[in-house]
C-alpha cells in the first residue's frame, strides 16, 4: 500500500488537524455512557502510571485511519477509522476547555442517535467530575503529554478500506456487518463519489432508527435461510465477522464458469446464490428489506386473516417469537424462489413452522435449529427439511404438495394441554 504518511501523535495534535471530517457513510455516533466511563478510567489509569514511570510514559489508545479525499482544488481528511473515539474525546476536551475550537465542532450532525448520545456522553463527562475535579488539570495534561495515537493518512479510498478491514478483523470484535460495508465500499472504487453517498445514506436509514433492518434482514432471515437450505445448524446465535465471507460475493474479474453466470444474473438476486461484488451487495440488502416488508404486507391481507387471527388470539408474543419468524423465513425463502404466494403453500408453512409451538414445552433457538433442517427429534410432529426442499424445489406445486402432519402420539401432554386450542386452531388450517 502507498500510505501518505504515518506518525504518531498526541490527542491535541489529533482534535486540531485541520480539514478533518467526518464522511456521509460514517455509522452514527453510538458510544454509551459505559464506553464514556471505560474511556476516563483508562486516562485516569494511564495518568497514575505516569506518575509512577516517569514523564517519559505514554499511553497509545488506538489507530486512527484517514483519507485524504481530493475535491476539485480543495480536499477532506475523512475519518475512516476511529470516529467513536475522536468525538469521545473531542466531548472530553471541549468540557476540559471550554474554549477549544476546531473544525470537527463547526460539523451539524443529523442523525437523531448521534445527536443524543453527544448530549447524553457530555452530560455524563460532566458528573463524572463533580467529585473529581482535583483530576481536570491532569486530565489537560494528558491531551499533550500523555494520550497518543498512529495517524495514518491514505490518499487512496480502497487501501483506506482495506486497512480498516485488516484492522477491525483482528483485535476488536467489530460488527460483521461494519466490515462487510467496508469491503463492498472497497470494491466500487471505480464507482463516482455521488453513487457511493447515496449508497451509504440508503444504508445508515436502516441501520438508525427503533429497528436496525439490516442486522435483523441477515440475523433471522439470510443467515439462518443460507444453512437451512444446507441442512447446517447455525453455530453461533447471530450472523458474526467468522461469516462474513458468505456475503463476499464474486469479484468483477472472475473467470471462474459460475462467476460468468452471476454476472449475467447481475441485479437478479437469490438468498442461496451469490452475486458480483461491490455496489450489488448493497442492492440485495436493499431489495431484500423491501422484499419481506412486501411479503408481510400482503400476508395482512384478508386472504391471509387465519394469520392474524392466531398471532393476535395468543398474542404476539416471545412465545412464539421463534415460530413465527420461522415462518417468515420459510414464506421469504419460497417467494424467493418462486415469486408466488401459492396460498396453500402459505397455509402449510404456518402449519408446520406454529406445530413447533404446540410440540415443545420450550421453544429455543436451538429447537428452531433442528426442526429447521428436519433433524430427528422424538416430540416434533413434523421431520421435514422444509428448506433443503425449497432450495430444490423445480415447481411450486413441489411445495404444495407436502405432508404437512398435526397429530403427534408423542407429545407431551402437559405441554400440549397448554397449547390445545393453537393445536386445534392448526389443525383446521390443514384439509
Amino acid at each position: 500500500m502507498n500510505y501518505t504518511e504515518t506518525m504518531i501523535k498526541n490527542i491535541d495534535y489529533l482534535l486540531n488537524i485541520e480539514k478533518l471530517n467526518i464522511p456521509i457513510y460514517q455509522r452514527p455516533y453510538e458510544w454509551s455512557r459505559e464506553n464514556i466511563l471505560e474511556l476516563l478510567s483508562d486516562i485516569n489509569t494511564a495518568i497514575e502510571k505516569q506518575k509512577q514511570f516517569g514523564n517519559d510514559f505514554r499511553y497509545r489508545i488506538g489507530t486512527i485511519i484517514l483519507h485524504k479525499n481530493q475535491e476539485n482544488n480543495d480536499y477532506k481528511l475523512d475519518i475512516v477509522d476511529g470516529q467513536q473515539r475522536i468525538i469521545s474525546l473531542l466531548l472530553l476536551k471541549k468540557y476540559l476547555d471550554k474554549d477549544f475550537k476546531c473544525n470537527l465542532l463547526e460539523i451539524k450532525f443529523n442523525n437523531k442517535i448521534t445527536i443524543s448520545n453527544i448530549s447524553q456522553n457530555y452530560k455524563y463527562i460532566e458528573d463524572y467530575f463533580v467529585f473529581r475535579q482535583d483530576l481536570k488539570q491532569s486530565f489537560i495534561n494528558a491531551f499533550t503529554n500523555l494520550l497518543e495515537v498512529v495517524i495514518i493518512k491514505v490518499c487512496d479510498i480502497s487501501e483506506a478500506f482495506q486497512l480498516f478491514d485488516s484492522q477491525n478483523s483482528k483485535g476488536k470484535d467489530l460488527e460483521a456487518l461494519d466490515l462487510l460495508k467496508a469491503y463492498h465500499l472497497r470494491k466500487m472504487d471505480n464507482e463516482n463519489g455521488k453513487r457511493k453517498k447515496n449508497i451509504i445514506k440508503a444504508w445508515n436509514k436502516n441501520k438508525s432508527g427503533k429497528e436496525d433492518k439490516i442486522e435483523e434482514l441477515f440475523n433471522i432471515y439470510l443467515f439462518p435461510i443460507y444453512n437451512w437450505s444446507r441442512r447446517i445448524k447455525i453455530k453461533n446465535e447471530n450472523f458474526t465477522k467468522d461469516d462474513i465471507d458468505i456475503y463476499k460475493g464474486i469479484d468483477i474479474d472472475s473467470n471462474y464458469s459460475y462467476a460468468k453466470r452471476a454476472k449475467k444474473a447481475d441485479g437478479c438476486f437469490q438468498i442461496t446464490e451469490s452475486f458480483i461484488s461491490g455496489d450489488s451487495f448493497f442492492e440485495m440488502v436493499n431489495y431484500y428489506i423491501n422484499l419481506l416488508n412486501e411479503i408481510k404486507e400482503k400476508l395482512n391481507g384478508q386472504k391471509y386473516s387465519y394469520i392474524t387471527y392466531i398471532l393476535s388470539k395468543y398474542g404476539d408474543t416471545y412465545q412464539l417469537k421463534y415460530v413465527k419468524d420461522l415462518f417468515y423465513c420459510a414464506i421469504l425463502f419460497y417467494y424467493d424462489r418462486f415469486n408466488n404466494l401459492n396460498e396453500e403453500v402459505v397455509r402449510k408453512l404456518f402449519v408446520w413452522s406454529f406445530m413447533l409451538r404446540t410440540d415443545l414445552k420450550f421453544v429455543q433457538k436451538n429447537s428452531i435449529n433442528k426442526y429447521a433442517i428436519g433433524e430427528y427429534c422424538w416430540n416434533h410432529t413434523n421431520q421435514i427439511p422444509i428448506f433443503e426442499k425449497i432450495k430444490y424445489a423445480r415447481t411450486e406445486e413441489e411445495i404444495a404438495n407436502i405432508e404437512i402432519k398435526t397429530e403427534n402420539q408423542n407429545k407431551n401432554t402437559d405441554n400440549n394441554k397448554k397449547w390445545e386450542k393453537l393445536h386445534n386452531d392448526l389443525k383446521k388450517l390443514i384439509k
